[in-house]
């Protein structure tokens, strides 16, 4: 969508990835019953369960979920004026 060319992207798709840390399960467990009980849509349950253990912002355009209060939700515009 971005019409940039592709070797642009793929830099940005590993600089991203590069910054990507995955959470085991584990990690996150205790924080799934108060992630079921305030999200908005039972898909995003795991997304704020571990938003709420790492205490970070969760990246997404998911009206319903940046509603919630527990959990920052940036949307893309949000997140490129933080990091650049």
């Amino acid at each position: 969508k971005s019409k940039a060319p592709e070797k642009e992207l793929v830099a940005a798709r590993e600089l991203i990835l590069a910054k990507i840390q995955v959470l085991p399960s584990v990690e996150y467990e205790s924080w799934r019953e108060k992630a079921k009980e305030n999200s908005p849509d039972p898909e995003d349950i795991e997304y704020l369960a571990v938003a709420l253990s790492a205490n970070c912002p969760i990246w997404s355009k998911d009206k319903l979920l940046k509603a919630q209060s527990l959990v920052k939700v940036l949307s893309t515009a949000e997140l490129l004026t933080i990091v650049s």
